[in-house]
């Protein structure tokens, strides 16, 4: 009887182990596609980053180009070739 109780014993013990060593493996294959994904995100991020600078370097040619017409305008100035370059 004891035999048996202690062979129980071990094989409770023998699952809960593998239940262990399952979940620590499942934990370490979860930080790794979550270390994917957030690198994923800040790649997209910085491209993001990128192409923001750059539309607002292109709209802060573009306001200064509309303040350039409009100054032009204000001061009642006969239009003259060199204002096509800044009409779009």
């Amino acid at each position: 009887m004891r035999f048996a109780i202690g062979e129980i014993a071990l094989v409770v013990v023998g699952i809960l182990i593998a239940l262990q060593i399952n979940n620590w493996n499942e934990f370490k294959k979860d930080r790794v596609v979550e270390n994917k994904h957030l690198n994923e995100l800040k790649e997209n991020i910085n491209t993001n980053l990128v192409r923001l600078k750059d539309e607002i370097k292109k709209e802060h040619k573009s306001i200064a180009e509309i303040n350039l017409i409009v100054e032009h305008l204000d001061h009642r100035r006969a239009y003259h070739d060199s204002l096509d370059a800044h009409f779009r």
